[in-house]
């Protein structure tokens, strides 16, 4: 186990450029956040309070080629107090080698095997004290000015909780494509279904309060923790702000756990629509709600070709919803989902290539 404590680190001097002072960056990188930084800060916001300390827990685990981006991203934000915390799992790449060479801006750190992402992220939050909390993966990062952004916003809308903005998907080339938003996350006055709610951590915070109330990370999930987390704080009644010019980049790659078995986080979405369903605290209206949405689930749990598993969730859906909820595409998957994976592969393929060849549409 490796660790490390910077008591006396508490944020960058607000009138004080960090890009100079940190290491420079690698030689074939310029842009944000290797060559450019967030704008520097007055001494105080505008209402005349000081800046709020934000906290940022980033879990880690062998990618040390993209963490330096992370850190810097952090770094940079040039914001007057910034709390870093990275938890790190035991990497065996060069990981320990980048956070070492930042060690002197990181309030905490620490290098030890975990029970999972979602064990690290736990980890990290007890430890945090900001008034505003993050957490940003250690292959993703945040946009430039996004820690100011939020305090401003955050200063003016003390009724919100979770303050969230923009994150674009990045590819291995780096480049950006779709984005991740939603204006107004409210299952009473938007209830859309859980699978339509893109939550995305890469540029959202979050007020003491709801850490404060005993809300963190279900440990149970490791794909959807992040959905199964804020849709419990839908469901408490916890209000959502968006914050337009506030980003982060999600990145997209071969070793991302999304990429490996995307089918996974799928299972824990149908997972978390049946715990919300067969709870007796839940209302009627959120009932209603999760039902939609585990509807909504089953099939790119069937694209998937996990067929036992669309079964089980296609059970559930007509006994706690009936069979209103189905309509003759599900008997259809249904059907297909006993001839097997391999068939249901070759059929589908077909299908596809003949709605190429004929120009048909999905």
């Amino acid at each position: 186990m490796q660790h490390h404590i910077n008591n006396k680190m508490k944020t960058s001097c607000p009138q004080k450029s960090l890009l100079a002072e940190l290491p420079s960056p690698p030689p074939d990188k310029t842009g944000w956040p290797w060559t450019k930084e967030s704008k520097l800060l007055p001494p105080m916001m505008p209402n005349g309070q000081p800046w709020p300390r934000i906290s940022i827990v980033t879990p880690s685990y062998n990618q040390g080629q993209f963490i330096e981006e992370t850190i810097r991203s952090i770094l940079l934000q040039n914001y007057p107090d910034t709390e870093l915390i990275i938890i790190d799992g035991g990497s065996t790449d060069n990981t320990l080698q980048v956070i070492k060479k930042y060690e002197k801006w990181i309030a905490y750190w620490i290098s030890e095997k975990d029970d999972g992402q979602s064990h690290a992220l736990n980890k990290g939050l007890k430890k945090t004290t900001g008034y505003l909390i993050g957490w940003q993966n250690s292959d993703d990062y945040y946009g430039i000015d996004s820690f100011s952004q939020c305090a401003l916003i955050a200063a003016q809308n003390s009724d919100a909780s979770i303050f969230h903005g923009t994150s674009y998907f990045m590819d291995d080339k780096g480049m950006c494509h779709a984005t991740l938003i939603k204006e107004n996350f409210s299952i009473k006055e938007n209830p859309e279904p859980l699978t339509r709610f893109q939550f995305s951590n890469q540029s959202m915070f979050f007020h003491r309060r709801i850490f404060d109330a005993g809300y963190f990370i279900d440990e149970h999930y490791n794909h959807a923790m992040d959905g199964e987390f804020m849709t419990r704080l839908l469901i408490a009644g916890y209000k959502f702000r968006f914050i337009p010019g506030m980003t982060g980049i999600c990145r997209m790659h071969h070793e991302a756990k999304t990429a490996k078995r995307p089918y996974l986080g799928i299972i824990e979405n149908v997972d978390i629509c049946l715990k919300i369903i067969k709870s007796d605290k839940t209302s009627p209206h959120i009932r209603k709600w999760a039902l939609v949405s585990l509807r909504e689930a089953l099939p790119p749990l069937f694209y998937s070709y996990k067929m036992g598993e669309f079964r089980k969730g296609l059970y559930s859906l007509v006994r706690f919803g009936g069979f209103r909820m189905l309509d003759v595409k599900f008997i259809v998957r249904y059907l297909v989902s006993f001839l097997g994976a391999t068939f249901a592969r070759s059929l589908y393929g077909v299908i596809d290539y003949f709605r190429k060849i004929t120009g048909a549409s999905h």
